[in-house]
């Protein structure tokens, strides 16, 4: 055994001798600190022994000079406001000056019982014998089946904090299981479960289960384990059979939901019926049946490191001003830990969702990212935007946001099975050739019918073999043409406006039947109505600039 290693055994041994003592000890105290709680006086011995024991056997280089007891007493009594706000004051400005510690050693040693500490120096001396995760098991019972989720999975999160995972059912006990840490006395967070999802949707929003958790007033003396039974839209309620180590509670509004009481139905239905649940990257690239249309795989690469003593980071995803929330969880329940000294990258896949052309042709994909640090949202989101045109790969694009470079590319993915037919009711050529400078004039004349003519037919309000049907607008390729597609919503929501054969030269043909029916139908929807296959890699290659962002 070398040295250091004897020098780290021993100091070891002192500080788990001089824990058991001091938090079992009242024993009589300075009189200096005679104003201080009993918990708080057990903090600050515990402070000064941790203090005293992790610089024994430590050469200081004048880099570790801070006496932390009377820098805690100082901040103690320079704080204002009611004693627990000084404590915490006081406790904050000592977290602080741990970390700032130079010596790693030193540093690493003190942080390792800081937990304790700030226990006792908050009046809850109690909590530093408490178990520091908990066995945190729940069942989850749907509302209904819902055919878009992978069965026994779900997704749990707890807000801001970093690498939440997928949970799998555990074989014959009908339970999910991970482990939550037992929070601080009225610390809350929240909570929220969704399945994990196989295709995207608009659920409703009785199918979100969203929580908060706070440590319980009075805890087990035994047992690091608990178990809630979930249900589907209507929140947890716990097994009296078990531990109780958490309360249910009320949450206020975060970055980015509101909570209510876990057994209060969400009252902002409205906002919740509008977003997506989609599917992750991985699960589009490991499933096999996709049907009709595939998916594009976006990539967004920071050039530069943020260099940031953030430990973790989250992002959000709208389309079409419509949030896309990832296995139906908001961004902040899927965060992620990172090395900000390295630059990010976030890889996600979307289905085509409501894509239709909205904006001349070509749609809009924003990314909002976000930060946390020890499990709290901090500094400031950065939005990226981009134009993105359906079933195309996505150009790059390049933006510089508060000194960092930002690239933004797509590759779109086709389905195994071949959809691969367009029907059209009306198309606009331009030109032969991609000159879109030389051409501006008659470009602009063209999105304003194009877009006039989906907006007549949307409002036709038809639907076909039960789905209902919208004009997708399709910009420029090889040439400079402005095409009118047809779409179906699906059941899902998404819109589809690919097809095998055989449906495309039915909905070719209820179209023609409808335009037979004379007045707006016949205006609206051509006689030469056709069909377009969209065969090979051309097809689907990135879009000349014909986006508002395209430079």
């Amino acid at each position: 055994m070398n040295k250091n290693t004897l020098i780290l055994v021993v100091v070891a041994m002192f500080v788990g001798v001089a824990l058991y003592v001091f938090l079992n000890n009242d024993d009589a105290i300075s009189e200096n600190n005679d104003s201080l709680t009993a918990d708080e006086q057990k903090g600050l011995r515990l402070l000064k022994t941790a203090q005293q024991s992790c610089l024994s056997g430590v050469i200081t280089d004048g880099e570790v000079t801070i006496d932390l007891e009377t820098d805690f007493m100082t901040s103690f009594k320079a704080s204002s406001g009611v004693r627990k706000e000084k404590a915490r004051g006081a406790v904050n400005y000592v977290d602080e000056q741990v970390r700032s510690i130079v010596d790693k050693e030193v540093r690493d040693c003190l942080q390792q019982h800081m937990p304790q500490i700030k226990a006792c120096l908050l009046g809850d001396c109690s909590s530093a014998t408490l178990p520091k995760d908990i066995e945190f098991q729940f069942t989850y019972k749907p509302a209904h089946d819902i055919p878009y989720l992978l069965p026994d999975l779900v997704s749990f999160g707890l807000e801001n904090r970093t690498d939440n995972r997928v949970l799998f059912k555990q074989p014959g006990k009908g339970y999910y299981v991970d482990s939550v840490p037992l929070f601080e006395q009225n610390k809350k967070r929240n909570a929220a479960i969704f399945g994990v999802v196989r295709e995207s949707y608009i659920p409703d929003f009785k199918e979100n289960t969203k929580f908060c958790l706070r440590r319980a007033a009075h805890v087990p003396k035994a047992g690091a384990y608990t178990l809630y039974h979930c249900t589907q839209g209507a929140g947890c309620l716990h097994e009296s059979t078990t531990p109780k180590w958490f309360e249910l509670c009320e949450a206020g509004s975060t970055r980015q939901y509101e909570f209510l009481s876990p057994l209060i139905r969400t009252a902002h239905a409205q906002a919740d019926t509008q977003d997506w649940a989609i599917p992750s990257l991985k699960v589009l690239q490991e499933r096999k049946d996709l049907f009709g249309i595939g998916y594009t795989h976006f990539k967004v690469e920071a050039v530069d490191a943020m260099n940031s003593d953030f430990d973790g980071y989250y992002y959000d995803i709208t389309v079409n001003g419509r949030k896309a929330n990832i296995n139906g969880l908001p961004g902040s329940f899927r965060a992620q830990s990172h090395d900000f000294s390295r630059p990010i990258t976030i890889e996600f896949g979307l289905q085509n969702l409501n894509f239709s052309g909205v904006n001349d042709g070509c749609d809009e994909i924003s990314l909002i990212l976000s930060f946390v640090k020890d499990g709290e949202a901090v500094g400031n989101p950065v939005t990226l935007k981009r134009s993105y045109v359906a079933l195309r790969d996505a150009r790059v694009k390049e933006v510089s946001i508060e000194g960092i470079q930002y690239r933004w590319s797509g590759k779109y993915k086709r389905a195994p099975k071949m959809y691969d037919t367009e029907v059209f009711i009306s198309s606009i050529l331009i030109a032969k050739n991609l000159d879109l400078e030389g051409n501006k004039p008659a470009i602009e004349d063209a999105k304003n019918n194009i877009s006039r003519m989906k907006h007549d037919f949307d409002s036709l309000g038809l639907v076909f073999e039960g789905h209902p049907l919208v004009a997708v607008i399709r910009p420029p390729l090889t040439q400079i043409s402005y095409g009118l597609a047809i779409g179906m919503v699906e059941d899902t929501q998404q819109i589809r406006f690919t097809y095998d054969n055989s449906m495309a030269r039915r909905l070719k043909q209820f179209l023609l039947e409808q335009r037979a029916r004379g007045g707006k139908y016949k205006s609206t929807i051509a006689h030469d109505t056709f069909l377009y296959s969209i065969r090979g890699n051309k097809s689907y290659m990135a879009s000349p600039p014909v986006c508002t962002d395209d430079s």
